[in-house]
């Protein structure tokens, strides 16, 4: 048998040479390895998943996925916040609306370029500055800045005011009301809960600056008191809504009735009663039980160390950190929630490392997000593989000509 073989050995070499094979053995010997090996890689091609090992792979090279909305909650301005809504008290013309004289800056009756300009005037002015002035950062967010522009710019060319205004008839209470005390009820049952918003309005009896706007949901058992005003001709206007709270934080509520009465210090008037509208509730989703979390040996991932607030463009280093040394080696991500967001990344070393990056050029409070797949199953954001912070981005001191 051993002699067949060597013959058919012999054979094979001189089809793969061409002349006799002067060991036989040694030959059969290598055919017999070259089978073995293509038996080993047909295993292989059959055995290995190339898409687990490709996402794998791939971890430790793209950037993860944006952080879902619910891990952080970036100011939005309001989406309905002009719509005409009912008025309780004197109303007027359909064709004017209080709510726009809170963009009326010059007094004129109308929202015009000139209010355009005197925001624009105000711009970069942030709140603890000498000159900075709360009517004009619309938005509410400590900073005027071009959310606020963009805010009255949408308004320009809407009239705020009639020379002649047309009363309506009363939906309710016929009195009139000292100082023609009027409230305007911007609400609307499809709106998000940030453009619910009350516009109070009077007409001063004396010239004041200490002017107070009180609110109570239970007969004046507790009082809620709100300071912003402007003066827009010879009115009095003060907005309350989620951007423009009580001092208290009180935002106006659905189907909430409420007192309200003005004082300057001197002279304390209430107002007509306020019922907001009855909006149906929404039939409720049921919640879905929470998953275990996953066990992760070097979980929690955690900020070890990030500054709070940085002025605009500064230098901004964040370190992250985990437990224990189980992850070291991987790479971590740190999100930044400017526009546009942008990724910074670096390698756990031990258990921690850091990131470095300029803040944004825009003064706001952004979002940070750090976040590892400590676990390598190619899911983000699980339970302890992130941690969320909010980076308050001031604006940088305007230095003083030499």
């Amino acid at each position: 048998m051993i002699k067949k073989l060597d013959a058919y050995a012999t054979k094979l070499a001189k089809v793969f040479s061409g002349s006799e094979y002067k060991n036989p053995t040694s030959f059969l010997k290598l055919l017999l390895a070259v089978i073995v090996a293509f038996g080993v890689l047909i295993f292989f091609l059959n055995t290995v998943d190339f898409n687990k090992l490709k996402s794998q792979t791939s971890f430790f090279q793209d950037n993860p996925p944006p952080p879902p909305p619910e891990l952080y909650s970036p100011p939005q301005p309001p989406e309905d916040i002009l719509s005409e809504g009912n008025v309780q008290g004197e109303q007027i013309s359909p064709t004017t609306s209080s709510v726009c004289i809170l963009y009326d800056f010059d007094g004129d009756g109308k929202v015009t370029q000139a209010d355009v300009q005197l925001v624009i005037a105000m711009y970069g002015k942030a709140v603890g500055d000498s000159n900075y002035n709360d009517s004009y950062d619309l938005n509410r967010d400590g900073v005027i800045d071009a959310s606020d522009v963009s805010m009255v710019t949408a308004q320009v060319g809407r009239v705020c005011a009639s020379p002649t205004p047309t009363p309506s008839p009363l939906p309710t209470d016929q009195a009139t009301y000292p100082y023609n005390l009027m409230v305007n009820l911007d609400m609307g049952c499809g709106g998000p809960a940030s453009a619910q918003m009350v516009i109070f309005s009077w007409k001063p009896a004396i010239s004041s600056v200490n002017w107070r706007v009180d609110v109570s949901d239970n007969n004046w058992q507790t009082r809620h008191s709100i300071y912003r005003f402007q003066i827009s001709g010879d009115r009095v206007v003060s907005g309350w809504s989620a951007y423009n709270p009580m001092n208290d934080g009180l935002v106006p509520a659905f189907n909430t009735s409420y007192k309200w009465r003005v004082s300057n210090g001197l002279n304390e008037v209430s107002g007509p009663d306020i019922r907001t509208p009855s909006c149906p509730s929404p039939s409720p989703t049921p919640t879905p039980l929470p998953s275990p979390p996953t066990q992760i040996g070097c979980a929690p991932l955690r900020f070890l160390s990030m500054p709070s607030s940085v002025t605009t463009l500064a230098k901004v280093t964040v370190k992250i950190q985990v437990n224990g040394f189980a992850c070291n080696g991987l790479p971590a991500w740190v999100y930044v929630g400017a526009r546009p967001y942008f990724w910074q990344g670096c390698t756990l070393a031990g258990n921690s490392c850091s990131v470095t990056f300029k803040a944004p050029a825009t003064a706001g409070s952004y979002p940070i997000v750090a976040v590892a797949d400590l676990d390598r199953d190619g899911r983000w954001y699980e339970n302890g593989e992130y941690d969320k912070r909010v980076l308050n981005v001031l604006r940088a001191p305007i230095p003083l000509p030499q």
